[in-house]
C-alpha cells in the first residue's frame, strides 16, 4: 500500500481508512481463509506533519 496518511489512518482515492479497520479486513473473524496463515503488510505512507530532509 503506498498512499499518504497520518498517525491513524491512510488516504484512499476519495476518502481515508483507520489503519485498524484496514487491518481488521484480514482478521480470522472477517477472513476465515487466512486463520492461522502469516500475514505481511508493506505500508509505505507518511505518516506525519513533519517535512522530509530530501536528498542531495
Amino acid at each position: 500500500l503506498m498512499t499518504h496518511g497520518n498517525e491513524e489512518e491512510v488516504f484512499l482515492t476519495d476518502t481515508s481508512i483507520k489503519m485498524k479497520s484496514f487491518l481488521s479486513y484480514f482478521n480470522a473473524e472477517n477472513c476465515k481463509e487466512l486463520q492461522l496463515k502469516p500475514k505481511i503488510f508493506i505500508i509505505q505512507a507518511c505518516r506525519g506533519t513533519g517535512l522530509g530532509g530530501g536528498v542531495e
